[in-house]
């Protein structure tokens, strides 16, 4: 392997007129190829929170600048692909980026030829449950979309099965903008169950951009 060393190269011609042979100037250090690598501190996330990206550029040097793009699907706010930032890579190679997830998003890092794999993130709408008075209950479910004509399942828990059961179905029924891209999906429901209950927007409902999603449990 010549990477890291300065190589010369000796040159012989020969031709009917004789022969005679040179030695090139020595070269300058044969640089090793750059790659980069890219992970996640968790791959799924509620809406709103954060993660954050970790990386390393082998074979640069301190202070390279590294590009963090990232791909949202679906498109939300009219964008779907763009670079978020520009970080400095450390005195080891690392970096970072602490990044805020509103849908089901890929990031890669690039610097220079060298690109990283793509790391996905997958998202949850996040979902809250609070009593608003007897047998009544609010049902709040935020995300970069309307959840408006899409349903939920009311589940209360079994201590005979030691698991959650379904109960019936929620509807939402009206939805508010919040500061961007942030909507709050709203279902009003209605039990007489005097045990612990929760709601859980399936996969089937939550998607594009989601999966399933689950409130907090309160007692009915």
């Amino acid at each position: 392997m010549d990477v890291g060393n300065t190589l010369r190269v000796r040159v012989r011609a020969v031709n009917t007129t004789g022969s005679s042979a040179a030695v090139s100037a020595p070269t300058g250090v044969v640089a090793p190829k750059k790659s980069i690598t890219l992970d996640s501190s968790q791959s799924i996330v509620v809406y709103g929170r954060t993660v954050l990206l970790t990386g390393a550029l082998r074979n640069g040097q301190a202070g390279e600048s590294v590009t963090i793009t990232e791909r949202r699907t679906p498109v939300v706010g009219g964008i779907r692909s763009q670079a978020i930032a520009t970080v400095k890579t450390g005195a080891d190679g690392t970096f970072s980026l602490r990044v805020r997830l509103a849908v089901q998003t890929q990031y890669t890092a690039s610097s220079g030829d060298a690109k990283s794999n793509a790391v996905p993130v997958r998202v949850r709408p996040l979902v809250r449950l609070k009593h608003m008075g007897p047998n009544r209950f609010l049902v709040r479910a935020l995300a970069a979309r309307s959840f408006v004509g899409k349903w939920a399942a009311l589940q209360r828990w079994s201590r005979n099965r030691q698991a959650w059961v379904g109960v019936k179905l929620v509807f939402f029924r009206s939805a508010t903008e919040g500061a961007s891209p942030t909507m709050t999906s709203r279902a009003v429901l209605r039990t007489r169950l005097a045990v612990r209950i929760r709601v859980v927007i399936p996969r089937l409902a939550a998607r594009p951009g989601y999966i399933a999603g689950f409130s907090n449990s309160v007692r009915g």
